[in-house]
């Protein structure tokens, strides 16, 4: 399982941009590689827009070079996804402690997400004629959970096996619903003043 290392602030900007979220998830239903005019086509945004977006991408090892063709004097670039998990982390060498950088990312994180959560709550909620407590088809878990490091590896290891077992539709399988699972597993740290 390999992992993309989320170090700074400036790298988790990078990742959570909407527009890259899109690229990323289209490379996440694709199981062969793909060009910036395939991704372009798949995500109906301009070419120059998404290969700017895929450079940066590219900048923080979220995407990696497969393979290049030459098709009429042109090289095309295929590129595929460098990671199955995401880790958010503190790092020495930028001078963020891991507090600090665990609070700036929860609120990014809240920045980016919590208007679009209460949006859909409430649009699913008009939709099936319910009060805006209860919502149909979103389950929004959060909670604290205290974990030691290997049952953090492990509840990692489930979530992706999951994933990866339902990544697909099944042919012999009726589906009521598509899916989409968003999860994250942040670890808050704590220093102690004596170390």
């Amino acid at each position: 399982m390999k992992e993309l290392i989320i170090d700074s602030i400036k790298k988790h900007k990078i990742y959570v941009d909407p527009i890259r979220q899109e690229i990323i998830n289209a490379y996440r239903q694709s199981e062969n590689p793909l060009s910036v005019k395939m991704i372009s086509d798949i995500i109906n945004l301009p070419h120059s827009k998404v290969h700017y977006h895929t450079k940066k991408l590219l900048e923080i090892d979220a995407l990696c070079l497969v393979k290049t063709d030459k098709i009429n004097g042109i090289i095309q670039k295929y590129y595929a996804l460098n990671f199955d998990v995401v880790n958010f982390v503190s790092s020495d060498d930028n001078n963020y402690k891991g507090e600090v950088f665990t609070s700036e990312l929860t609120q990014a994180f809240k920045e980016k997400y919590d208007s679009h959560w209460k949006d859909i709550s409430e649009a699913a909620s008009k939709l099936n004629g319910l009060d805006n407590e209860k919502t149909y088809g979103i389950q929004l878990i959060n909670d604290i959970v205290y974990l030691t490091e290997e049952e953090r590896r492990e509840i990692i290891k489930l979530l992706m096996a999951y994933v990866e077992k339902h990544k697909y539709q099944k042919d012999n399988v009726d589906y009521a619903t598509k899916t989409k699972l968003f999860c994250t597993i942040h670890d808050e740290i704590t220093y102690s003043e004596d170390k």
